[in-house]
């Protein structure tokens, strides 16, 4: 029950997509639901989206598509999705969670190309609050 209103409800999240097959992972943010973004996903490991960091990696060799994906939710944001900071705060936290996570290519599935540069680090933050 809980997942579910979190799946449906909540906003700004940052997420991980993890490779049960090879264990590379994928960081990244939403400022809509995580249904929503999940859908988005999944569309692209669907239709082979060669265009897209997910799609490409759920088509390798050996890989099953989605059959290969885990989720996990690794914080919040508790600041109104719209609001005109909330954006640049989940740019600049995903990076350090790709960082942390070593999610950038060749070890993990995000482009650098297509990374957020930092303004500010995640300490700025407590459980996802600002402080």
């Amino acid at each position: 029950m809980q997942d579910e209103c979190i799946m449906q409800e909540h906003q700004s999240f940052f997420y991980c997509i993890s490779c049960k097959k090879c264990g590379k992972q994928y960081g990244g943010q939403t400022w809509g639901t995580l249904m929503d973004r999940f859908k988005g996903h999944f569309v692209m490991i669907h239709r082979w989206d060669m265009s897209k960091d997910i799609g490409q990696h759920f088509h390798f060799d050996g890989h099953q598509g989605k059959e290969d994906v885990q989720i996990h939710v690794l914080d919040f944001i508790y600041a109104l999705s719209d609001a005109p900071f909330a954006k640049d705060i989940r740019l600049h936290v995903e990076f350090d969670w790709m960082q942390e996570l070593h999610t950038m290519m060749p070890f993990g599935m995000n482009s650098w190309d297509k990374a957020p540069a930092p303004k500010f680090s995640r300490d700025i933050f407590s459980k996802g609050r600002i402080r």
